[in-house]
C-alpha cells in the first residue's frame, strides 16, 4: 500500500505543480474535471440508489460550477442559483411516476454538485488573482500562484506528516468510529507541519505573523475535518474508498476531501485579510 501510494504521489503531485503553474484555462478545466469526478463518487455514496444517469447530470453540475468563478461573484451566485433549479427539473424528469424519488437525488445530487463543485470554484478564484510576481525558489509567481500553491501544499503537509507520524508513532486514535487509521499523534504532526507551510506562504503574501499562524492553524484544521467528513460518508455507505481511480489511495474524493475544506479557510481568510467583508482593514491580524 505504502510504494502504492508513493508512485502515485510521484506522478500526481507533479501534475498539480505544473497545472498550477500553467494557470489560465488549463487550471480550471483540470479544477472541473476534479470537481465532476469527486461529485459522482459522493453521490454515489450518499444515494446508492439514484442510478447512473443522475451521477452523471450531478458530476456535470459540479462541472458547470468552477469555471463560473472566472466571470466573477456575481456568475458564481448565478450558476448556483440556476444549479438548484435545473437539477431539481432533472431529478423530475428522470422520476417523472416517483416524487419521492425526485427529491431524495435532487437532494443528494445538489449537496453532492456543490460539495465538490463551489470549493474548487473559489479555487480557480484564487488562482485568478493577478498580482506583481516575485521569486520563490528560483521561480517566479504571481499571487493567484502562491494563493493556490499555500492552499495546496498546506493539505499536502497536513496529510503527509499524519500518514508518517501516525504510522510510526500513533497510539491513541482519534475517531476510531469513523476513520480507525486516524490517531492523534498524526493529527498533531499534521497540524504542525501544515500551520507551518500555510505561515511561510501567509507571510510573504503580505500577512503579520500572528495572522498567518492563525490562517495555518485553521486552515490545517479544516483539512483535517474534510478527511474525517469524507470518511463517515464513506463508513455510513460501508465504503472503504469513494473509488479506484488512483491505485493506493482510492477515488477522487479520496484525495481532495481535505482541500474542499481547506479552500474555503483560505478563501475567507483572503477575503477578510482583504477587507472585503464588512470593511475590514487590510491587516486586521
Amino acid at each position: 500500500m505504502l510504494i502504492l501510494r508513493a508512485a502515485t504521489a510521484s506522478v500526481g503531485i507533479p501534475l498539480v505543480l505544473l497545472v498550477t503553474l500553467t494557470g489560465g484555462p488549463v487550471f480550471w478545466i483540470v479544477a472541473a474535471a476534479v470537481a465532476g469526478s469527486a461529485a459522482y463518487e459522493c453521490v454515489r455514496l450518499v444515494a446508492p440508489e439514484s442510478g447512473r444517469r443522475w451521477r452523471i447530470a450531478t458530476a456535470l453540475l459540479a462541472v458547470v460550477i468552477v469555471p463560473s468563478s472566472v466571470l466573477g461573484p456575481s456568475a458564481q451566485v448565478a450558476v448556483l442559483a440556476l444549479a438548484t433549479s435545473i437539477s431539481l427539473c432533472i431529478a423530475l424528469a428522470l422520476h417523472p411516476l416517483h416524487p419521492a424519488g425526485s427529491a431524495r437525488d435532487w437532494a443528494a445530487g445538489l449537496a453532492s454538485a456543490v460539495y465538490g463543485g463551489l470549493p474548487l470554484s473559489l479555487l480557480v478564484s484564487l488562482r485568478q488573482i493577478s498580482g506583481m510576481p516575485v521569486p520563490v525558489l528560483g521561480l517566479l509567481l504571481d499571487q493567484g500562484t502562491r494563493w493556490t500553491l499555500l492552499v495546496v501544499t498546506t493539505v499536502w503537509g497536513v496529510d503527509a506528516a499524519g500518514y508518517l507520524i501516525g504510522r510510526l508513532l500513533g497510539r491513541r486514535h482519534l475517531w476510531p468510529a469513523v476513520s480507525p487509521g486516524k490517531t492523534w499523534e498524526g493529527t498533531i504532526a499534521g497540524l504542525i507541519a501544515g500551520t507551518s507551510i500555510c505561515l511561510a506562504w501567509a507571510t510573504g503574501l503580505g500577512f503579520p505573523l500572528v495572522g498567518g499562524a492563525a490562517l495555518g492553524l485553521l486552515t490545517s484544521g479544516a483539512a483535517v475535518i474534510g478527511d474525517l467528513a469524507e470518511s463517515a460518508l464513506k463508513r455510513a455507505a460501508g465504503a472503504k474508498d469513494s473509488g479506484f481511480l488512483m491505485p493506493g489511495h482510492g477515488g477522487m474524493l479520496d484525495r481532495v476531501d481535505s482541500l474542499l475544506f481547506a479552500v474555503l479557510v483560505v478563501s475567507l481568510g483572503r477575503a477578510l485579510g482583504s477587507g472585503v467583508i464588512l470593511g475590514v482593514p487590510s491587516g486586521w491580524m
